[in-house]
């Protein structure tokens, strides 16, 4: 109530005819800092919390990495957006890149530690248009392929944990 009470009033005393506010104006301007260390730990950290919370419920969990177009070499529409985004950070594609890649192999280390799977989108699926549109969401085709690598990592782990349940792992034309 607080917070939205604030704005209003805001709002009112600074009327201007067709003035939009930018309640953001603040972090816009402000240059964010970051430390690579600080974030990987943090991460580490909250998988760990996910994977304790998950086995204290007796549920099985299983990490994914996520798909993309991320490579040393990317076309210019995606270093374009890329660019956009990064300046505000003062980080460069290439450093960006170097991080993202570090989060997709801190899921790969913990899950191999903590013995539970894993699905990696990450290698699985081609880094190119034909399956990821913009820089991580898939197209049809991408979620179609998605959806397959998805459910034969999940039909493995059925199978790990129900060796007597019969489980058929989907083709391609599936």
């Amino acid at each position: 109530l607080i917070p939205h009470l604030y704005f209003q009033m805001y709002k009112l005393k600074h009327r201007r005819a067709n003035t939009k506010i930018d309640e953001w104006a603040n972090i816009h301007r402000k240059k964010t800092q970051f430390s690579k260390e600080k974030m990987l730990l943090d991460f580490e950290k909250m998988l760990r919390t996910f994977i304790a919370v998950a086995k204290a419920y007796n549920i099985t969990p299983i990490l994914m990495t996520q798909e993309n177009r991320f490579v040393v070499h990317p076309d210019t529409v995606i270093l374009k957006n890329m660019q956009q985004r990064l300046t505000r950070v003062e980080c460069t594609y290439q450093e960006f890149l170097s991080i993202y890649e570090d989060f997709s192999e801190k899921i790969r280390m913990v899950a191999r530690e903590e013995h539970i799977a894993w699905i990696d989108l990450d290698k699985e699926i081609p880094k190119n248009k034909e399956y990821i549109y913009d820089i991580v969401h898939f197209n049809d085709q991408g979620s179609l392929l998605a959806a397959k690598i998805i459910t034969n990592e999940i039909l493995k782990v059925i199978a790990l944990h129900f060796p007597n349940l019969k489980t058929k792992v989907v083709s391609e034309k599936q």
